[in-house]
């Protein structure tokens, strides 16, 4: 239910209320981060990396993705 502002490149602020948190492994991410809710019209992802940091990789072994929906 947290708020988030986006500003975008003109220089328009639009809020975008959370919808849902969900952690995953890092090769599943994609499935997720570019999956789109049937019940959101305008929905934006976010992501960022959490978990373990992987030397070998240069990154971490998970994400998060926020689900987000336009106001």
């Amino acid at each position: 239910g947290d708020l988030v502002e986006i500003k975008y490149g003109n220089g328009e602020v639009f809020k975008f209320k959370v919808k849902k948190v969900i952690e995953v492994d890092e090769k599943e991410s994609k499935k997720y981060l570019f999956s789109k809710d049937p019940k959101i019209t305008n929905q934006l992802n976010l992501v960022s990396c959490v978990g373990n940091y992987q030397f070998e990789k240069e990154t971490y072994d998970k994400r998060i993705i926020v689900i987000t929906e336009k106001l």
